[in-house]
């Protein structure tokens, strides 16, 4: 498959990997062979450049997956020359070949200092720019409809085909969208300003820490140098202003007070850390008076409300990113897959068929909320169980295996079998026995009543044995010794 050049946005596609390795042709190892391994072959995902990917932002309903796929999207990368000529999936005529290799504009890679003017390069050295276009678009009065179209540093169509077997490849989600040009924003971009007039504060505050470790001064005309005499003179540590004769006082120090800019830039850092909903006290330093508590937990609150609208957006690009690598699974596999599964503790493999492959499948996502909301429930069940298995009656009907693999599941761990050892022969006997009828289990015990009466003669006479062999240890001092 094609795949992206540069990687904000997501783009899915089969890849397929391999590695040549000798191996020897006889028994003898007179010769080698080059043989080819697999070394991936299944869906991929990469992330490419937002400055390199651009869509109709006229058409796009951003809430709408089918209003994402039939918009017109268009990916830019690099590829050479000699690739795209070898592909046969393009389409570029020699007299095309000749005018986009001896044309002029030839550039190096070191030219390109910026993403943004890489963004609007045709050329990166010996690498030719591709437009990949997929979408629906309308064209001389036709309907194209699914559309995979590739260009040449913008001026050969080298690849055009319409409807194919083939997903939109382009994942697109963002926390917060700009509505006017429906691309996604930086979270901090809300205290960018903030940030700059507060940075501006700081070095006013820089300057003025200096003016007061060397204070300028006011004086007459005689304390000035002949080439300063009638010029505006910077204020600066240790400058001396010129003024008239100040009645025999020749010079007088300038006085500098910055509180004023202190009380404003921490103006600024309380709202810059409302707006972004970072600061320093979430990140674990806080300052005895500061802040109260109060105004610590609603801040707490806050950033937890953030937190999870930011986690509910993942969620959801996350689920269109599953869907697409469903379809292309289902499109590109044909065989049946044996995976190992482990089903109440049993391990078995079951059989991924065609049919399960191309099925119809609803995905669903739980938010942090939702998450915070049933692990407090299995909590309160779990109270339940503890409360309610103070009863001896309920104790023995309680199966507390399953409770606490309920318990751990629901806080995240997915392997809880890990944490119980195996049955033993005696354990799995017993749990039949149990789950027998009354008269089963009564007819059981008189049946095993002579073998265990045996089995407790066994074990008393080893527990006699034992007891014997310690008394003839020796007490005390090893044998041999005097």
């Amino acid at each position: 498959g094609r795949k992206a050049y540069i990687p904000d946005k997501d783009y899915t596609y089969w890849k397929k990997r391999t590695k040549i390795v000798k191996r020897p042709s006889n028994m003898d190892l007179s010769g080698f062979v080059n043989v080819e391994l697999p070394l991936y072959d299944n869906a991929n995902i990469e992330a490419i450049d937002p400055l390199n990917f651009v869509w109709d932002i006229t058409t796009l309903d951003v809430d709408s997956k089918e209003s994402w796929d039939k918009c017109i999207k268009i990916h830019k990368r690099f590829e050479s020359l000699e690739n795209i000529k070898n592909n046969k999936m393009y389409k570029l005529t020699q007299e095309q070949y000749d005018d986009l290799k001896y044309r002029d504009e030839t550039t190096s890679p070191t030219d390109k200092v910026s993403d943004r003017e890489l963004a609007e390069a045709t050329t990166y050295g010996d690498l030719k720019e591709i437009l990949y276009l997929h979408g629906d678009f309308r064209f001389n009065g036709v309907e194209y409809k699914n559309v995979i179209a590739e260009v040449i540093e913008r001026k050969y169509l080298i690849y055009f085909e319409e409807n194919p077997i083939f997903i939109n490849p382009f994942v697109w989600g963002a926390c917060e969208i700009d509505p006017e040009t429906k691309r996604g924003i930086s979270p901090l971009k809300c205290i960018l300003d903030l940030t700059l007039g507060k940075e501006e504060l700081v070095n006013k505050l820089g300057d003025a820490a200096e003016l007061i470790l060397n204070p300028p001064y006011i004086g007459d005309e005689n304390s000035i140098n002949e080439k300063y005499r009638n010029k505006n003179i910077k204020l600066s540590p240790g400058a001396v202003l010129a003024v008239n004769a100040l009645g025999g006082n020749p010079l007088n120090q300038f006085s500098v007070n910055p509180s004023g800019i202190q009380e404003i830039a921490g103006y600024l850092d309380n709202v810059i850390s409302d707006v972004s909903g970072v600061n320093a006290n979430l990140m674990g330093s806080i300052n005895a008076g500061d802040r109260k508590a109060t105004e610590l937990n609603l801040a707490q609150s806050g950033a937890t409300s953030r937190i999870a609208l930011k986690l509910d957006k993942i969620y959801q690009t996350n689920m269109r990113v599953i869907e697409n690598i469903a379809e292309l699974l289902a499109m590109f596999k044909t065989d049946s897959e044996m995976i190992l599964i482990k089903d109440n503790g049993i391990k078995q493999e079951i059989e991924i068929t065609q049919a399960i492959r191309q099925a119809n499948y609803t995905y669903y996502y739980e938010d942090r909320n939702s998450l915070i909301d049933r692990r407090a429930k299995v909590q309160e069940a779990l109270a339940m169980l503890t409360q309610a298995g103070q009863n001896p009656e309920l104790m023995q009907r309680i199966d507390w295996e399953e409770a606490l693999k309920f318990g751990l599941e629901s806080i995240g761990f997915e392997n809880v079998d890990k944490f119980f050892k195996e049955n033993t022969p005696l354990d799995n006997l017993y749990m039949s026995l149990k789950q027998a009828p009354q008269q089963m289990q009564e007819l059981f015990v008189q049946q095993a009543q002579p073998l265990i009466q045996q089995l407790q003669m066994i074990m008393q006479q080893q527990a006699i044995q034992g007891q014997q062999q310690q008394g003839q240890m020796p007490q005390g001092q090893p044998q041999g010794a005097m």
